[in-house]
């Protein structure tokens, strides 16, 4: 695994100076992405995997096992900053497990009809089972139960297809069902997750349906979960189009730093860093396996 390139503050401010006067090459962004994309690949080819979050609109269809915060009660939602504390805590079991983590926007399109959908991002995580722990499924199944998830998403390195697991009273997927959803595209889909620049979801390939954009998706296929949709024109959402030159040039730098999309896991960490993150995970009580 590759190991973070370590530069100063000063380093860094000068380089992403730099870049923006001199406007960084499509040629050169594309390479790099390029580049992170494959490393993904690997690891998706290598490992166990899975994405998850602990963001939650409100608290429902709950468990026995859910965690319910002093003060919430059924119902009650949640603020875009405690489901970053979530998030934190999360993040700090899952590098506890020694597993490693990555940030990634998961995705969704939102929206009655297809000229007013919109890619709406979460803040999640796509997490590698890079010790090959056994326990990888059922740490990723409590953890998902305890932040009150209707699913997570699965995928063994032994299998070509992915699973949306249910962990909660939602109902779809029922709890403790594995529904198929599918094989590996790089293209953007209804349900999808993106790394940097780069979108990807898994599919149901004998059930698929590639329309040329998004905006081709009808009231009907919105509400179609017998079939798999993806699109080929991968317009940028919302959220990347705001500042969209600057935003381009700071996220190609962080990814020049790291040469590529790295996974952190605990071992990236200093002393202090481990113990932090050691409290901060002793908050996640999961049931005992």
């Amino acid at each position: 695994m590759s190991k973070k390139i370590i530069i100063t503050e000063s380093q860094y401010n000068k380089l992403l100076k730099d870049l923006i006067e001199i406007e960084p090459t499509e040629t050169k962004i594309k390479a790099l992405y390029e580049s992170s994309w494959s490393r993904v690949l690997q690891w998706i080819d290598s490992y166990d995997i899975a994405t998850i979050t602990a963001f939650r609109g409100k608290l429902q269809n709950v468990t026995d096992k859910t965690y319910i915060p002093n003060g919430k009660e059924i119902g009650d939602a949640f603020t875009l900053q405690e489901n970053r504390q979530r998030n934190r805590l999360l993040k700090a079991k899952l590098l506890s497990f020694g597993y490693g983590v990555t940030a990634i926007h998961g995705s969704y399109i939102e929206g009655a009809n297809g000229t007013d959908s919109t890619e709406v991002a979460e803040e999640s995580f796509f997490v590698v089972n890079l010790k090959n722990d056994p326990n990888f499924f059922n740490n990723l199944f409590a953890l998902s139960e305890y932040f009150n998830q209707d699913s997570f998403l699965y995928k063994s390195a032994k299998e070509e297809d992915a699973y949306l697991v249910g962990t909660n009273n939602n109902g779809f997927p029922e709890y403790g069902e594995k529904l198929v959803a599918g094989k590996l595209t790089s293209l953007p889909s209804k349900f999808m997750s993106r790394i940097k620049n780069a979108a990807f979801a898994f599919v149901n390939k004998d059930n698929w349906i590639v329309k040329q954009s998004k905006e081709d998706l009808s009231a009907d296929d919105m509400n179609d979960f017998e079939n798999s949709y993806s699109w080929k024109n991968d317009e940028k959402p919302t959220f990347q189009n705001r500042k969209a030159k600057r935003a381009l040039t700071e996220d190609w730098v962080k990814l020049y730093k790291d040469k590529g999309v790295v996974l952190e896991t605990l071992d990236d960490y200093s002393i202090g860093g481990k113990q932090a993150i050691g409290l901060t995970s002793q908050k996640v009580k999961l049931p005992k396996q």
